[in-house]
């Protein structure tokens, strides 16, 4: 139950005992709240001004998070130039969900403190001809007539990865970090795994589907398996600085930096990095019933045992109470870490033959839970 109490006294004369306190007058305001959202609200209703307080990075009681991703780099899908093609080759799918829940002690009043559980499945692949695939994509496409489409083989490497994390929340101006144990998986041969755990069933089902309703809109594939995978444990930790740069009634902008690292069981995907975001978001107004809205930028650099990796990004979302939509642009500045390279390792060149760098686009879904 909310307590609210103003006591507004005035001490304008005592007796002719405390003659020193007779020209003294002190207004006393005393406010008592039962937790930090009523001390919020309270302000607002008091001032007119809204506190900081974004509610893209809350846990609340705990939330679910859906997040798609597709490559794609907006230029011409059907033009004659291959190489303005979305060729399905690289990092060319992936899927992740994730379950947040708060664990802060009850006696802190706030949410910083959570669990995450989390299971992602990316799929990476190339073609069996690189080499004349880069010269002509359509070169590799031969007819199907059982499945009345254009098919083209392909090597693929599909990372499962199961994580169980324990955190901080990005707050204002503090310390957030992330760090636990999982399970770490490469799949080099198995293709008939459940739609929900496998980006390469899922790349395969869309691909249909689309066919199905739109004729030959999409190639389709013939996944060539290999004796290549492996599994193993992993521990994984992200650690980082936010800054406020610019803060003032409902707009912030924000710095946030920090390292991250994984010690994996597979071969080569152990990593040291780093991270730099830049960001602005302007928070929810409930009595206008506005949205949050947040625009961010950022670059992140991963340092691998054979080869390193950078991306940058840019991100823009949206956020109410209940749902958080975010919509987020990579790319990539250098090639896929070597252990996710397709190619069998005795392939000729294998090295050399990597997959052009390009863009992808996800789209991420996350519901509260109150």
């Amino acid at each position: 139950m909310k307590l609210i109490c103003l006591i507004l006294c005035f001490f304008t004369s005592v007796n002719s005992y405390s003659e020193s306190l007779m020209s003294i007058l002190t207004p006393m305001l005393r406010l008592c709240v039962s937790d930090e959202s009523d001390l919020e609200k309270t302000y607002e209703e008091l001032t007119g001004q809204y506190l900081p307080s974004s509610v893209f990075d809350k846990i609340g009681y705990g939330k679910v998070e859906i997040l798609f991703l597709n490559d794609f780099d907006f230029k011409d899908q059907n033009g004659p130039d291959p190489s303005k093609i979305n060729d399905d080759v690289g990092r060319t799918h992936g899927m992740k969900i994730s379950i947040y829940k708060n664990i802060a002690p009850k006696t802190t009043k706030d949410d910083q403190y959570y669990i995450n559980i989390s299971y992602e499945s990316n799929l990476y692949t190339n073609s069996n001809l690189p080499d004349k695939f880069s010269d002509n994509y359509r070169d590799t496409l031969y007819w199907d007539e059982a499945r009345n489409v254009y098919v083209s083989d392909i090597f693929f490497k599909e990372e499962n990865l199961f994580k169980v994390l324990i955190g901080k929340a990005k707050t204002y101006d503090a310390l957030y970090w992330e760090v636990g144990v999982g399970y770490h998986e490469v799949n080099t041969e198995d293709i008939n795994r459940g739609f929900f755990i496998s980006s390469v069933k899922q790349q395969q089902k869309f691909h249909q589907i689309i066919n199905e309703y739109n004729e030959n809109t999409f190639r389709e594939y013939n996944y060539l398996e290999q004796d290549e995978s492996q599994a193993g444990g992993m521990v994984e930790f992200r650690i980082g600085r936010d800054k406020s740069l610019y803060s003032k009634n409902a707009n912030r902008v924000y710095l946030r930096y920090g390292a991250q690292g994984r010690l994996s069981n597979i071969k080569k995907a152990n990593f040291i990095g780093g991270h730099l975001h830049l960001g602005y978001e302007h928070d929810e107004v409930k009595r206008y019933y506005i949205p949050a809205v947040r625009l961010q930028a950022g670059i992140e650099h991963m340092k691998y045992e054979k080869n390193d990796y950078s991306e940058y990004f840019i991100e823009i979302g949206t956020s109410n109470e209940y749902v958080t939509t975010k919509f987020k642009y990579t790319v990539p500045l250098s090639d896929d870490p070597h252990y996710l390279n397709p190619l069998p390792l005795d392939f000729e060149r294998r090295d050399s033959l990597t997959p052009r760098q390009e863009p992808t686009i996800s789209l991420t879904v996350e519901g509260k839970i109150r």
